[in-house]
């Protein structure tokens, strides 16, 4: 066993070319640590073809495990941990593929540190409160009917949000790509049982896995392909999450490729609720 396992989330709703996908990244691109790479099979019955998946699995070295449809990313990852007894665990989700050598290398070493309880690929400032108040700006309305019976909703609204995320600034390590010392995310992790909204509470939320890492007296970090880790006040400028053209990104995922494709106008509202209304150049 090595001190590090790769816990890979492949869903069956992603479809065999998801895992593909992440395979044919993991064995072009050197993590550059040794590691146990497990996949974690969620979600499939009957119809889904599991052994063709198992079979590629099982050409690139991996152990499995399997489970049942439920509990979102999050307690696949949970389950996925107590059965991994490795010291240190790098959690990725079904959409992501890493993008250069020492995707994994750059994680580990921050997570070894005394002082660190997390590294991610990418984070945000991003809050749902706030972005509530974003799209009651921009929403047209037809008449001042209109726009009182809106506002009255979108207040309503955000009184909902506000009890539950924090305004912006709201750093948090996005979960589709970190790492952990495994003790310490069980510590933190605590039921394997989540809903849709309770996995965006531990994201982003009041108590988010970066918050309550960060209220232990740790650091949030997330590395660069350049190699360097950056600190909370550093992450606008890390180049890795929707600014620019993410060009220090080690790991893709679905929120990284949509941001590429979409038009300038897009990728500047984007930038614009990860970062605020900074003066980024968008290519």
């Amino acid at each position: 066993m090595n001190d590090v396992a790769v816990i890979y989330i492949a869903h069956a709703a992603y479809g065999i070319n998801s895992l593909r996908v992440f395979l044919d990244a993991h064995r072009r691109f050197d993590g550059g640590v040794k590691h146990d790479l497990v996949i974690a099979f969620k979600g499939f019955g009957p119809r889904d073809h599991l052994q063709d998946f198992e079979e590629l699995a099982a050409a690139a070295g991996a152990r499995f495990l399997h489970f049942p449809d439920g509990g979102y990313d999050i307690g696949t990852y949970r389950h996925s941990a107590l059965r991994s007894p490795n010291p240190i665990l790098c959690f990725l989700n079904s959409s992501s593929e890493p993008l250069c050598d020492g995707w994994l290398a750059g994680l580990v070493a921050c997570v070894s540190q005394s002082g660190v309880g997390l590294a991610g690929s990418t984070a945000s400032y991003e809050s749902n409160t706030s972005n509530v108040v974003r799209h009651w700006r921009d929403f047209p309305y037809r008449n001042q009917f209109d726009r009182t019976a809106r506002t009255t909703w979108y207040a309503l609204w955000w009184v909902r949000m506000s009890l539950h995320f924090p305004l912006f600034p709201n750093p948090h390590v996005r979960t589709n790509g970190f790492a952990m010392r495994r003790e310490l995310f069980l510590d933190l992790v605590r039921t394997s049982h989540w809903s849709k909204w309770t996995t965006r509470y531990l994201e982003s939320g009041h108590h988010s896995l970066t918050r309550k890492v960060r209220r232990a007296g740790l650091r949030a970090l997330i590395v660069g392909r350049d190699g360097r880790a950056y600190d909370v006040d550093e992450w606008p400028q890390s180049g890795t999450f929707r600014a620019h053209l993410q060009e220090n990104l080690t790991i893709a995922d679905n929120q990284t490729r949509g941001y590429l494709a979409a038009s300038p106008a897009m990728r500047q509202r984007l930038t614009e609720c990860a970062w605020g209304l900074r003066k980024t150049s968008v290519r």
